[in-house]
């Protein structure tokens, strides 16, 4: 899962929002490992994220 280190950093920021009664996990949804799932608690509740990269990334503005 080469977004593994993003989808860590995702859910640790997430981290707060819960009880911390379950940890956050990370899983993998395709073959490939190119679509990420991470399960966080928010107020007690299981929500799954899902992470893909966008295959035509933005244009971002160009710095002066």
């Amino acid at each position: 899962m080469k977004h593994l280190p993003n989808a860590v950093k995702i859910a640790e920021a997430l981290k707060p929002l819960g009880t911390g009664q379950l940890p956050q996990e990370i899983m993998s949804l395709s073959e490939d490992g190119n679509l990420i799932g991470i399960v966080v608690e928010v107020e007690g509740v299981d929500f799954i994220l899902t992470m893909q990269e966008v295959p035509h990334q933005r244009k971002r503005p160009t710095v002066q």
